[in-house]
């Protein structure tokens, strides 16, 4: 394998998560400048930005005739944020969950799965799909909203403490335009550097999408789930995963169909999908049941993945 692949695989990663962090904050704090309320910009900026870097990469995969990456990197991205990212974090200790999540997100993430699999099982994401999918993000936004209360001044507080004070409309400015500039590089060089990785090892891109680069846009999810377990902060890691699995769903396979129709590969259609589906089910089960993740649990969510994972390979 060259190794200068894999280096520039690495700094692909870096750029794409230090952009999408750059976006996040440049434009949230941007946001907040204009009198937009935090949780609103939980709910939109946030939200898409920490998605930024699976988008990125699923447009620029598509675009260059690579769609086995770009909806391998959906499907496992969804995959690991399930069976590694809950994973870990339950191993680590019990999850509890919000009423309102399994009440509205949950079911809503049930129904995004099923319906990324009905448009799919023609073997092509096109536009029409594609469009419709891009509209459900646009319904669970304002859902979201609309369902948001004026938040309480400990929020505000929050809100500040995590992006800090604003640092005027030109230096959040020039965050934003950083952080769109090394997702767009980071984007172009992982691309590139995984499709050559696949052809080195001879293995198919699909597998590089769904482990390698999955994984490696996963990154941001996971770190701020370990992150919220060991501070305590336990309440947000499923929703925090739960969010972005709908996110990956709608707002990225979306858009990226909606650009270029995308071929579905029938292994994915046939084993990786339906695992998806099943996994998704059975979190939504587990969850309801006591409303916490525990250890054995998580410890099966893991071991379900590792098996998927293992499968994938063969």
């Amino acid at each position: 394998m060259n190794l200068l692949q894999i280096a520039l695989a690495v700094v692909g990663f870096i750029l794409l998560v230090g952009g999408a962090e750059a976006l996040v904050r440049g434009g949230a704090r941007l946001a907040r400048h204009l009198g937009i309320s935090p949780v609103v910009i939980g709910l939109t900026v946030v939200a898409i930005g920490t998605s930024a870097p699976e988008l990125v990469v699923s447009l620029n995969a598509a675009a260059r005739g690579r769609p086995d990456l770009a909806m391998g990197n959906v499907v496992g991205s969804n995959l690991a944020n399930i069976g590694l990212i809950l994973g870990i974090s339950g191993l680590l200790r019990p999850l509890p969950v919000a009423l309102r999540l399994l009440r509205m997100e949950m079911p809503a993430l049930v129904a995004a799965t099923l319906v990324f699999v009905a448009v799919s099982l023609d073997h092509t994401l096109g536009r029409a799909n594609g469009a419709l999918l891009t509209l459900g993000v646009v319904l669970l936004i304002l859902m979201n909203l609309r369902g948001a209360r004026r938040e309480e001044p400990e929020v505000v507080e929050e809100f500040d403490t995590a992006f800090g004070e604003h640092d005027g409309v030109l230096r959040d400015a020039v965050w934003v335009a950083v952080g769109l500039v090394a997702l767009a590089v980071g984007g172009n060089l992982l691309v590139n550097a995984a499709t050559a990785i696949a052809r080195s090892l001879g293995v198919s891109e699909l597998l590089i999408g769904l482990t390698l680069v999955a994984v490696g846009t996963s990154l941001p999810e996971l770190a701020t789930a370990v992150v919220a377990v060991l501070r305590d902060e336990v309440d947000i890691a499923v929703g925090n995963v739960v969010g972005s699995n709908l996110f990956n769903l709608l707002a990225v396979a979306g858009p990226t169909a909606l650009i270029t129709p995308i071929p579905v590969n029938s292994r994915l259609l046939h084993l990786q999908l339906p695992i998806l589906v099943g996994l998704t089910v059975v979190l939504w089960v587990v969850l309801r049941t006591g409303r916490t993740l525990q250890r054995w649990e998580a410890a099966c969510l893991l071991a379900a993945y590792t098996v998927t994972m293992v499968i994938s390979a063969g």
